[in-house]
C-alpha cells in the first residue's frame, strides 16, 4: 500500500487524535519532499548554473572583488640594480590593454576571476609562432569557458597530462604548450580529478544550495500566501462525513475568502473544522538568518569581509575601511598577484629573449592601501631613507638632482651637504676691501 494511500485508510477517530495528526504531517512531509536534501553536483556547470549564476550572494561577493580589484594597474617591470623598473614601451605591453581584437585586458581578468573563483580553474589559449625569429611568441590571448574545458590523460603518470580538450558544439584539441591552466590546489591525489583545481564552492556546496532553496521556499510562499494546509471536520462518526457537494463547497468558500474584494472579513464555515499544516512558514523556518549566516560562510571562504556585503553586524565606519583594506590584503592581492604570475609564466618565460621581464600589479592609486603607505613613508623618513628612495619606494619616479640622493634630516628636512657639522667663525671682512 503507498504511504499517501495510507492516509485514506485512517479512521476519523485516529484522524482527529492531536498524535497522529502530527505523525500525519511528518509523513506527508516525508513523502512530498522524499526525505532528502539536494545538494548540488560537484562539476563545472553546476557551479556556475547554481553557484555564480544561480545565487545572489556568491555573485555578489565575486562581482565586488572585480569592482575593486580594477582598481590596480598592470605593468611589465624589469630588476636593475636591486630594483623594479617599469618597462613602458615594449612588444609586450599590448597585452596591459588589450588581450586580442575582441577582448580588453580589464575583461579577461574579470572572466579569469569568475573561472577561477567559481570552479576553481581558468584556461587561457595562445596561438604561437613556430618558426623564426619570433618563434615562441604570441600576440593573441584567449580566455577558454573553463567549464567546457576538459584535460586530456597523458602516456604516463609522469606526464599525466595530454593536451586539452574544448567541448562546445563542436570538439578542439589544443596541444598542452598552447593553453595555460590556472587552478586552486586540488589534494584528491589518485583520482583523474586531481587534475582540475578544487572549486571554493564544492566546500560550500551544502550552504549554497541551502541558500538557493531557503530564496525557492520564500518564493513559493510569496506565490502561496501561507505553507500548505488542509481542513478535516471533526466529525463523531462515520456516517457523519462531508459528502462531494459539501467538500465543494468548503473549498469555495476558502477561495472566496482569499480574493482581494475580501481582505478583512470574516469567514464563515458551517461545522466544527479541524486545520493540519503540511509546511512552515519562512518566518518559523528563520530564512532570513540562515540567509545572512550562509552569505557570512561564502565570505570567509573566499578570504572577502562579511562588512562589505550589507552585514550590519559590528560596522562602523572605521570598520569599514579596515574591512577594505582586509578585502585587499587577504583576498584581491593574493588573486591579482597569482594572475600576473600565471601571466609571466605563459607569455615571457618560454621566450628566451623576454628574459628578465615580468608581469606585476602596481597598487599605488587604490585609495584603500594609502594609509599603510603614509606609516611606509613615515618609518622610513625615521631610517634616514633618501627622498629618491622613498620616491621609488612608493611608486614615484626619481628626481634628477644629487640632493635626492642624500638623507635629509631636523624639522626642516635639511639635506646632509647643505648642513654645518661643524661650527666655524664667522668672517669679517678687512677694511682694505673697501674703497
Amino acid at each position: 500500500m503507498g504511504l499517501l494511500n495510507w492516509f485514506g485508510k485512517k479512521s476519523y477517530e485516529q484522524v482527529n487524535d492531536p498524535v497522529n495528526n502530527a505523525l500525519l504531517e511528518a509523513l506527508y512531509k516525508f513523502a512530498t519532499h522524499s526525505g532528502f536534501a539536494h545538494v548540488m553536483t560537484d562539476d563545472p556547470t553546476s557551479y556556475l548554473k547554481q553557484g555564480y549564476s544561480g545565487n545572489a550572494d556568491v555573485y555578489s561577493i565575486i562581482n565586488r572583488i572585480n569592482r575593486m580589484a580594477s582598481q590596480a594597474r598592470l605593468a611589465l617591470y624589469k630588476i636593475e640594480n636591486g630594483k623594479w623598473v617599469e618597462i613602458p614601451d615594449h612588444e609586450l605591453t599590448m597585452f596591459i590593454n588589450e588581450v586580442n581584437p575582441t577582448m580588453k585586458t580589464s575583461d579577461f581578468i574579470q572572466g579569469h576571476l569568475i573561472y577561477k573563483l567559481s570552479l576553481g580553474n581558468s584556461y587561457w589559449y595562445k596561438p604561437t609562432l613556430q618558426n623564426g625569429l619570433n618563434k615562441g611568441k604570441t600576440i593573441e590571448l584567449w580566455l577558454l569557458p573553463a567549464n567546457n574545458v576538459r584535460i586530456m590523460a597523458g602516456a604516463t603518470w609522469m606526464n599525466p597530462i595530454g593536451g586539452y580538450q574544448l567541448d562546445t558544439n563542436t570538439t578542439v584539441t589544443f596541444d598542452i604548450n598552447d593553453v595555460y591552466h590556472s587552478k586552486f590546489f586540488n589534494p584528491l591525489f589518485g583520482t583523474e580529478t586531481s587534475l582540475y583545481g578544487q572549486s571554493p564552492l564544492k566546500a560550500a556546496a551544502e550552504t549554497v544550495s541551502k541558500q538557493n532553496q531557503a530564496e525557492l521556499t520564500e518564493l513559493k510562499q510569496f506565490e502561496n500566501q501561507s505553507p500548505p494546509f488542509a481542513l478535516f471536520r471533526k466529525a463523531k462518526s462515520m456516517t457523519d462525513r462531508l459528502t462531494e457537494t459539501q467538500r465543494k463547497e468548503i473549498g469555495d468558500i476558502m477561495k472566496d475568502a482569499t480574493k482581494a474584494s475580501n481582505k478583512g472579513k470574516p469567514v464563515i464555515f458551517p461545522d466544527d473544522f479541524g486545520k493540519i499544516d503540511f509546511g512552515i512558514s519562512p518566518v518559523d523556518l528563520n530564512i532570513l538568518n540562515s540567509s545572512i549566516e550562509g552569505r557570512r560562510i561564502l565570505c570567509n571562504i573566499y578570504g572577502f569581509p562579511a562588512q562589505l556585503m550589507n552585514d550590519a553586524a559590528a560596522t562602523t565606519d572605521n570598520n569599514v575601511m579596515e574591512s577594505r583594506r582586509m578585502a585587499w590584503t587577504d583576498c584581491i592581492i593574493p588573486n591579482l598577484n597569482d594572475f600576473a604570475s600565471d601571466l609571466t609564466s605563459f607569455l615571457i618565460k618560454p621566450v628566451k629573449a623576454y628574459e628578465g621581464l615580468f608581469f606585476a600589479f602596481d597598487y599605488s592609486a587604490v585609495a584603500e592601501l594609502q594609509k599603510d603607505l603614509a606609516v611606509q613613508v613615515t618609518w622610513m623618513k625615521s631610517a634616514n631613507w633618501t627622498p629618491n628612495e622613498i620616491r621609488e619606494a612608493t611608486g614615484a619616479k626619481p628626481i634628477d638632482n644629487p640632493m635626492m640622493n642624500e638623507p635629509w634630516f631636523g624639522m626642516s628636512e635639511t639635506p646632509l651637504s647643505a648642513m654645518a657639522l661643524d661650527a666655524q667663525p664667522p668672517i669679517i671682512p678687512n677694511k682694505g676691501d673697501y674703497k
